[in-house]
């Protein structure tokens, strides 16, 4: 089977994920949960694979017959619409622009070899959508409107990918325009095609609106979140070098066949470029003779909007299109043109494709005969299909070197059976997968290899699955902190704050993936990640399938979904680079709480029991002297006056400066103070600063760091490098093998940068380069860092420059100094370099946040929950007593649309919505309850109502288009028999 990519294994389970979807919006299987209600327009196409699964058929067979039937729509699709245009005797030249529209470069490259489902659909329904459209605005009969509206109901997973609808209507808006203006019939003949244009779009939005609403109700805020104006300009920009003209006019994205050379190199060997042009002078004459002709000159018309549109930001006339992504938001859904509106070309140049060919058999024939000419299609069609090669050689998924075969492996499904029977009829808690990814990407070593969306939550089907990042801002540096926990350096001496996490994700499985490319993802070594899960108590190994091994929160450890917290404290979280470190700083018997806005900080402030709070900003920058260090700035927001305890993080970091952390000068507002410092764990105590509400500016002021680098004893060299004295070092060029020395750092730190300074003396060419080893690269050769050039003079010149932060996963470093063997070729093997005095500083980066502890103790108990039950995804309901004003955490991931409602009475049915809304420790739904009573309550996610909405109004359109038909059948049948 083939998998990977976006779209991940779709037809390795497609039952399993039609139910989830279709019973609700909310998609509590990818857990902590995430909205979905875009995955609707999957349900169809899922439910129809979910037949042949239910008949036994294996995925590997389900994902052939899908290809075979995509295949065959597209080919016999555009066959039906081409023979639509040409009139039925020209049959040939139909089955020309549908073996066209299977065999182009956009096809091979942009749809197959990028295996993205919703492309696929929409390739193969499209012939189907135009053709059934141009019927309903000529006849503008009821029938062909429904036909027109069944059409879109099978495609509709074209719509998963949201900016597919500004192609279709966008196609579908210059068909009607041009349909009414070339040739002008008359402005009565312009008024009826626009209104049959309205009252189509009408129609489409209400038999739509089963997916629609959802998606619209729920997603806006989300799509605002990950996407912004400069954002999706940038994007646009950065895309136009691989949109411009000459790739356009090819149908061809050169990042797949030239830069990446997915298929290697070949297709740069000038035969290919050749034959790369060879359709579309075919494709001009079409266009030309277009023009000329009624029954074509819509689709030559055509052609010129669609490449306009699908070049994008590329020149020509490219400003309409960066002022209109600079001034409109909605736009970024198109950032990329090539593959949201170049869709549309393949369709167009099969058809100016078969009228140009026509034309050119017709000449041919005409002066050479039949016979040469009928050779000479031949060779056009061998070359042409030459190109296409991938496709017959079955190398159309992945790269020449690793093609994306998928078989999952069977201790999977053996692992997540053993959970289904370990359960015992329950399903609560959460199976949480590590290494745990920080993306949606992952890569596994499975026998043929997996790299793609991550695919647990389809595979373990027993519990829902926190297997990656959900790409929600906020939730993503939750999760984040959720992996960083088990790296070695941060779970020492912090068991107690794992317990504490694996209880607000509601865990009660850990899988760890021995499997898993762990190097490649910059995650966290499975051996490491092992002993750390051996040791912790509350853990129990339980069963091992292979590569994976399985553990279990033990029963009185393991923590339900709704819990009540009498103690929280508010964390105030203002920076991007929290991560992990709030559940490391918070009390572990306290709950966190974040307000989403000012109004609802102010609500809360005063009703929690500590605070933590995170900078605004935090940056670094040299002083005007750059030797002189450089000074670390944090901003903050203080939401209540109050004294805080200024703390720093990793306090392990310590070794890297010559007087450790005993003793800061800071600028406080700009008052110089000088702090001394006391570790506490993996913190480190400033002492308390009496502070008003309102912006605080806390610098820090350079640090001394220790010199990171080896003595010259322990450093590494090759056979060229001397020792002159105690400080220089020697090296000289060879064209043979490597020269270099190389020093392992004396103490390093994941996520780190360093500042790299030494003094040179260059005698020799361009091709030295400094590179910083780690333990988690994936190629020790990579490229050069940073370079030297040949001094002017034999006087000493200063090096200095800050090198990028360290993956987060690295243990240990070393910086190499080396004349690359590649470049040395081209040099004076006589050249030397020399250098002295070499110093690696660590970059203080360190994490700064103030911290208010509350002495008040909560002994009193806040209340209880009673026994609740989960009736569906998007309902909850149970009891619950509250004593005293208390937090209601449920572990879903925060969206606005999960609503609490209490019933204190039930005899008098007395209900309402608890409006403080917040969210609890770092990703998580909490309200606060501060009316004390004995209360039934429900968790509702309110937006699945509109699916119930949307459902109704679709078939109600759908009714009413059907009773007009009747109506307009017995009003003929009638008119004839008065007429007769």
């Amino acid at each position: 089977m083939y998998g990977g990519g976006d779209t991940g294994l779709p037809t390795y389970n497609p039952l399993f994920t039609a139910t989830k979807i279709a019973s609700n919006i909310w998609w509590d299987s990818l857990a902590p949960g995430i909205p979905v209600a875009q995955g609707l327009t999957s349900v169809p196409m899922l439910f129809l694979l979910s037949i042949p699964q239910v008949l036994g058929a294996s995925p590997v067979v389900i994902q052939a017959l899908l290809f075979f039937v995509l295949l065959f729509l597209m080919g016999y699709g555009m066959h039906l619409l081409a023979l639509s245009i040409f009139g039925k005797p020209n049959y040939l030249l139909a089955i020309s622009a549908g073996v066209f529209y299977l065999f182009n470069p956009y096809m091979m490259i942009q749809i197959w070899h990028r295996f993205i489902h919703n492309s696929m659909f929409f390739v193969a329904f499209l012939p189907f959508l135009i053709m059934t459209w141009l019927w309903w605005i000529r006849k503008r009969s009821p029938v062909c409107l429904l036909l027109f509206l069944l059409v879109n109901f099978l495609a509709v997973y074209v719509y998963g990918t949201i900016a597919f609808i500004v192609p279709v209507w966008t196609l579908l808006f210059f068909l009607t325009l041009l349909e009414g203006v070339v040739p002008w019939k008359g402005r009565k003949n312009a008024l009826r095609l626009l209104l049959a244009f309205l009252i189509g779009c009408f129609f489409w939005l209400l038999t739509n609106s089963w997916w629609l609403i959802p998606t619209f109700s729920v997603s806006p805020a989300l799509f605002a979140s990950v996407h912004t104006t400069d954002g999706s300009l940038n994007t646009l920009m950065s895309l136009s070098n691989s949109s411009i003209l000459p790739y356009t006019l090819r149908l061809v994205n050169p990042f797949y066949l030239y830069w990446l050379a997915d298929w290697g190199s070949i297709y740069q060997n000038p035969i290919f470029l050749i034959i790369s042009w060879l359709f579309v002078p075919v494709v001009f004459i079409g266009f030309i003779r277009g023009l000329k002709q009624t029954q074509y000159v819509v689709w030559s018309l055509l052609l010129l909007v669609v490449i306009y549109l699908s070049k994008g930001a590329a020149p020509p006339f490219n400003f309409p299109y960066i002022w209109g992504f600079s001034h409109f938001f909605p736009l970024g859904v198109i950032r990329n043109p090539f593959e949201k509106l170049g869709i549309i070309l393949p369709l167009v140049y099969a058809i100016l494709f078969s009228v140009g060919l026509q034309y050119l058999l017709i000449t041919s024939i005409k002066f050479i005969g039949k016979s040469k000419t009928y050779f000479l299609l031949i060779i056009f069609i061998c070359l042409h299909m030459a190109f296409f090669w991938p496709m017959f050689a079955g190398k159309l998924f992945g790269t020449m070197e690793k093609q994306n075969f998928v078989e999952v492996p069977p201790s999977y499904t053996e692992a997540n059976n053993w959970i289904k029977q370990d359960l015992s009829g329950t399903a609560e808690g959460r199976i949480l997968h590590l290494p745990l990814p920080r993306s949606e990407s992952v890569t596994y070593n499975w026998g043929y290899g997996y790299n793609g969306v991550e695919p647990s939550a389809a595979i373990f089907t027993a519990l829902p699955s926190i297997a990656r990042g959900l790409d929600i801002p906020g939730v993503n540096d939750a999760l984040s902190g959720l992996s960083l926990i088990f790296h070695k350096p941060y779970a020492e001496n912090n068991q107690f704050v794992i317990l504490k996490m694996l209880q607000d994700f509601n865990v009660k499985y850990i899988i760890l993936h021995k499997d898993i490319d762990w190097k490649k993802m910059v995650l966290e070594d499975p051996e490491q990640e092992q002993m750390i899960l051996d040791a912790l108590s509350y853990l129990e190994k339980k069963s091992m399938y292979d590569n994976l091994i399985i553990y279990e929160v033990v029963p009185e450890h393991f923590q339900s979904k709704i819990i009540i917290s009498g103690n929280f404290e508010l964390a105030s979280l203002n920076s991007n680079s929290t991560i992990f470190w709030p559940w490391i700083i918070a009390d572990v018997n306290k709950d966190m709480v974040t307000a989403i806005d000012q109004k609802s900080q102010t609500q809360i402030l005063d009703k929690t029991k500590g605070k933590i709070i995170f900078p605004t900003q935090s940056s670094f920058f040299r002083q005007e002297n750059p030797f002189s260090g450089i000074k670390h700035v944090t901003r903050f927001n203080i939401p209540a006056s109050g004294t805080y305890e200024l703390v720093l993080t990793n306090a392990s970091t310590g070794g890297a400066y010559l007087n450790g952390f005993n003793k800061l000068d800071v600028l406080i507002d700009e008052m110089q103070n000088s702090l001394t410092g006391i570790i506490k764990g993996q913190l480190v105590s400033f002492g308390s600063l009496n502070l008003n509400a309102g912006n605080h500016e806390i610098i820090f002021l350079p640090l001394e760091s220790i010199n990171l680098f080896p003595s010259f004893n322990l450093v590494q060299a090759s056979e060229n490098v001397k020792l002159l004295d105690n400080s220089t070092i020697q090296i000289s060029a060879s064209a043979k093998s490597l020269q270099f020395i190389a020093g392992e750092l004396l103490k390093v730190y994941g996520g780190d940068a360093y500042n790299i300074s030494f003094e040179y003396r260059f005698a020799g060419e361009k091709g030295f380069y400094l590179l910083m080893v780690q333990d988690t690269d994936l190629d020790k050769m990579n490229p050069a860092i940073a370079e030297l050039n040949k001094l002017e003079s034999d006087k000493w010149q200063q090096y200095n420059n800050i090198f990028n932060p360290l993956r987060l996963n690295t243990q240990k470093s070393a910086l190499e100094l080396a004349f690359n063997p590649e470049t040395s070729q081209l040099l004076d093997t006589q050249s030397t370099l020399q250098i002295r005095n070499i110093k690696v500083e660590r970059l203080f980066n360190n994490l700064i946040f103030l911290r208010q502890e509350s002495t008040e103790q909560n002994k009193i108990l806040s209340g209880f929950l009673d026994n609740y039950k989960r009736i569906d995804v998007g309902l909850y309901e149970g009891k619950l007593k509250v004593t005293k004003p208390v937090l209601l955490i449920f572990k879903e991931t925060y969206h606005p649309g999960w609503k609490l409602e209490l019933s204190e009475n039930i005899s008098q049915g007395k209900k309402f919505r608890v409006e403080n809304h917040y969210l609890g420790n770092l990703y998580a739904n909490a309200w606060y309850i501060d009316k004390s009573g004995d209360y039934n309550f429900k968790i509702i996610f309110e937006p699945q109502s509109y699916v119930n909405l949307g459902i109704f109004t679709a078939i109600s359109s759908l009714v009413g288009i059907i009773l007009l038909e009747v109506y307009n059948h017995f009003a003929k049948t009638r008119s004839l028999r008065e007429g007769m």
